[in-house]
């Protein structure tokens, strides 16, 4: 089989679903599919060269299935989705497929009109979050693909999304729930936390806390800056971008006169784990405001159960 997953966010964006995208054509390449993963341009990286060792450096090892980049469009970095299309349909167009794999609605709209069959995988309950027009739009023309071979699977993340779109009308047959994970072989040489903290400079004698993931403003950052203010002989460790939120939290812990906090920004994924392994405890501070909060099941909270580190969760 010849696969096609089509994305619409460069590798070097610092968004953290990469993480799950090249982590999922790594598992279909195993598999023995032959996998082609399409993203737009980016500036950093405009070889094949620089793109394979991005990846490599990402992931942590050598990687074997196809990268292959389109222009996007995007006003002041807006029109994200919209700015992808052009791009996305000279793909479908010239591209020959067996399979188009994606997350975006238009990507899957785009996929059939040019007849490919397509698996969408769903992380939400709505479509679009900003505009209820465009949510309303690609809901009825999902709900309507499902009813049709053209639509082959649709994915959803854990099983409350799932029975939330087979109410919406998604035909039951198609909806396969299949939670986030872990990419084993990630974990597969275990440090101790003394190992871990070698590797990173860390003092062993310190009590860590460490926060990994995006630091979005709905993500609870502020809430481990005033923890960090609160048990000033405690270090805290936020590693994750993007940078312009890296700047802002850490500003305003310097603004407080905060010693006892640091912000690594941004990271490849091979080498969070070393962060997780050197934590006594692992945070995760979601707040309500996070739009997936009812329905996400998120790859941070199984590598933190991978590292076999105590977590403290927000309890939603």
């Amino acid at each position: 089989m010849k696969l096609l997953y089509l994305h619409n966010i460069p590798l070097d964006s610092e968004k953290a679903n990469i993480t799950s995208v090249l982590f999922l054509c790594d598992g279909f390449k195993r598999m023995g599919i032959d996998v082609t993963l399409a993203v737009p341009e980016s500036n950093r990286l405009r070889t094949r060269e620089s793109i394979a060792s991005f990846v490599e450096e990402y992931i942590g090892r050598p990687f074997s299935f196809s990268i292959i980049t389109y222009p996007k469009i995007t006003a002041f970095g807006k029109l994200n989705i919209l700015g992808s299309c052009l791009g996305a349909k000279k793909i479908l167009k010239y591209f020959q497929a067996d399979l188009c794999y994606c997350r975006i609605p238009m990507f899957v709209y785009l996929s059939v009109k040019y007849g490919i069959p397509v698996v969408f995988e769903a992380h939400n309950a709505l479509l679009h979050t900003k505009y209820k027009l465009l949510d309303t739009i690609w809901r009825k023309i999902l709900i309507q693909y499902s009813k049709t071979d053209m639509l082959v699977k649709f994915i959803t993340i854990s099983r409350a999304l799932a029975d939330y779109w087979i109410k919406a009308g998604i035909d039951r047959q198609k909806i396969v729930a299949l939670h986030d994970g872990f990419d084993s072989r990630s974990f597969k040489n275990t440090l101790t936390q003394k190992m871990a903290r070698d590797n990173l400079g860390l003092k062993e004698s310190r009590k860590i806390v460490i926060y990994a993931g995006s630091l979005y403003p709905d993500r609870g950052i502020e809430d481990i800056i005033k923890l960090a203010e609160l048990f000033p002989t405690v270090e805290y460790i936020v590693v994750g971008g993007p940078s312009n939120q890296k700047i802002l939290f850490e500003s305003d812990a310097r603004q407080k006169g905060i010693k006892n906090i640091l912000f690594t920004g941004w990271i490849p994924q091979a080498r969070v784990k070393n962060y997780l392994y050197a934590a006594d405890v692992l945070l995760m501070t979601w707040s309500k405001k996070v739009p997936t909060i009812d329905y996400c099941s998120p790859l941070k909270m199984f590598e933190y159960m991978a590292s076999g580190r105590m977590i403290i969760s927000s309890n939603l």
